[in-house]
């Protein structure tokens, strides 16, 4: 490092006695894990460390099996530390079973004047730094001479022990405290879908039903039914009157289209009742389009030639969550103006998203026309309620249950990641059906006790979100030399960092004394294929790691996102899940 960028580095702190500025490569060595092929996998032996297996404790290995050549330098060890570098960044301690390590992992070697344990605590020190040096195409990673380069200030050995020390204690009692916070968020939710439960099984309103005696809903479906034939002959006058405009006008202009209209209501089969709850005397189970109805909405990219159009703000899956709106950000499209009744939505609108995660789909919200002149798109199902007996909000409600989940869950078309409904399922969902007067108190219990649950959690994010800043803030004391006290009869840094020199070159010298007695093995030469090329022997979308892997730079990841950021404008890419998939544009 030059003396001057030295002397700016240190500027920012008042180095504490004994300490010295060092870069991440002068402290350890960094191995990088072996890019195994998925052919090599099966499903036992010795497992692979993948970057899942260090960030969910319960994700499924990989094996390679016994027997099977690997060299040395990708074991893994317990107490071994890594460091993930690709996709996202962290330090962990390995604590299970001896494995062999995946690529996108370091493996980090540390000598005497370096503990494991100091290291790990500077590595997740660093990771905003290593953020922000950061690069790539959908899949962000550090280099490893990014990595190797980053300045820290480094203790003595013995402080190294003290902070160390201080931190687990402090640490130890910041994680219990967020398990606590955890817990009290799980259970928040545990109580959140007890009431949801209560409300739609009668439950929660047996004393209103004690005190106010309802009626039966025999006669609030018959009015329900006069309502929905009442809409459609609505409907099938005000086509007639424009036909007949039309048709006084000479047939001039477009031709007004009969509307579509389903007559005939979804039924619910006994098997579907079976596994159904009993609900109370006087509800009954109905689908939802007996009293909505429901349309898809306009298609993103679909050419209007030769027609004037508007833009609108248009509502997106994004924008539909579990029973909330969120429309931080939301995007506007072109339409024609004789468009934008069909899609217009209006207040007490209820919205259902068609696809995502599997968790995810059939998620419901009501529209409270929060944005002027909104619209909406074909992934997204508008259901108009068009029966006074039906409560908006009761309905939207119900979408957030986990009877309606399981509905849209065992009807929809299920891909590895993805589920999807189509309008003929959701028009037949299942739904309780009290008296109007039961909705509206159901409607205002739940938000009152939403109201509590809603404050909690907030409150419980708010903490959970202070004890990270309480972490980091500990985290950066401990490293700019103000957790612990300084002891002047400590061994400087200054020596600790020539004995780390001295052996690592002595590890180093060693390991090339190895190399060299190993026979030289013959390689059988194979053609080498660009990303273009490896994209071109394929008809469909290939995962970005398997185009790294089969094309001419695997091994040397740097690069491949050289290369595949000059060819971007060719290249398409999309998400399934965490990974990213290639492909060339046509």
């Amino acid at each position: 490092m030059k003396a001057n960028s030295v002397n700016k580095a240190c500027s920012k702190y008042t180095m504490p006695s004994g300490w010295e500025f060092a870069d991440l490569g002068s402290l350890a060595l960094f191995v990088n894990g072996k890019a195994f092929k998925s052919s090599d996998w099966k499903g036992s032996g010795i497992p692979i460390i993948r970057i899942q297996n260090l960030n969910n404790k319960d994700a499924k290995f990989n094996y390679i099996p016994e027997g099977h050549t690997v060299e040395d330098k990708y074991i893994v060890e317990p107490g071994d530390l890594l460091f993930t570098w690709s996709g996202s960044f962290g330090a962990y301690i390995w604590n299970r079973q001896q494995a062999y390590l995946n690529q996108h992992i370091y493996k980090v070697i540390c000598f005497s004047g370096m503990t494991n344990k100091f290291l790990f605590y500077l590595l997740n020190q660093q990771i905003q730094k290593f953020t922000e040096k950061s690069r790539g195409t959908g899949l962000i990673h550090i280099t490893k001479r990014e990595l190797q380069s980053t300045k820290c200030l480094i203790p003595p050995l013995k402080e190294q022990y003290r902070i160390v020390d201080k931190l687990e204690e402090l640490l130890s009692e910041l994680d219990h405290s967020r398990s606590t916070l955890i817990h009290a968020q799980k259970q928040l939710e545990v109580y959140y879908q007890a009431l949801l439960k209560n409300a739609f099984d009668g439950t929660l309103t047996f004393d209103w039903r004690e005190l106010n005696k309802p009626i039966g809903t025999s006669e609030t479906l018959n009015e329900i039914k006069k309502d929905r034939e009442d809409w459609i002959a609505k409907q099938l006058q005000e086509w007639e009157k424009q036909l007949g405009e039309w048709n006084e006008k000479g047939k001039h202009g477009k031709r007004p289209i009969k509307p579509r209209i389903r007559e005939k209501v979804s039924q619910l089969n006994e098997t579907t009742l079976s596994n159904l709850p009993d609900l109370p005397n006087g509800w009954s189970w109905i689908t939802l389009d007996s009293f909505a109805v429901i349309v898809s909405g306009v298609t993103k990219g679909k050419k209007y030639y030769n027609q004037d159009t508007v833009q609108l703000p248009f509502l997106r899956v994004a924008n539909v969550q579990d029973g909330f709106l969120d429309l931080n950000e939301v995007k506007s499209i072109n339409v024609p103006p004789d468009e934008f009744d069909k899609y217009r939505l209006e207040y007490g609108d209820v919205l259902y998203t068609e696809g995502g995660d599997k968790d995810k789909v059939g998620r419901g919200a009501m529209w409270r026309n929060e944005i002027p002149n909104c619209i909406h798109q074909n992934h997204v199902f508008r259901a108009r309620i068009i029966s006074d007996k039906v409560n908006s909000v009761y309905c939207s409600m119900f979408s957030r249950t986990r009877i309606a989940k399981n509905y849209f869950f065992k009807n929809s078309k299920q891909t590895t990641n993805l589920a999807s409904i189509n309008l003929g399922v959701l028009s037949g969902m299942p739904f309780p059906l009290p008296s109007i007067e039961e909705q509206e108190a159901i409607v205002e219990l739940l938000e009152s006790k939403f109201s509590i649950i809603e404050n909690l959690e907030k409150s419980v994010l708010e903490s959970l979100a202070q004890t990270e800043v309480l972490k980091q803030s500990i985290l950066k004391k401990a490293f700019e030399g103000k957790l612990v006290e300084q002891n002047s009869k400590d061994e400087p840094a200054s020596e600790l960092l020539k004995r780390i020199n001295a052996e690592k070159r002595e590890y180093l010298n060693n390991q090339q004394e190895l190399r060299q007695k190993q026979p030289k093995r013959t390689k059988k030469m194979s053609k080498t294929r660009n990303i273009k090329e490896v994209l071109q022997s394929s008809d469909e979308p290939i995962l970005a790691k398997d185009v790294w892997q089969q094309s001419e730079h695997n091994g040397d990841i740097e690069k491949f996102y050289s290369e595949l950021k000059k060819i971007k404008a060719s290249i398409k890419q999309v998400k399934e899940g965490t990974q990213s998939l290639l492909s060339l544009r046509s």
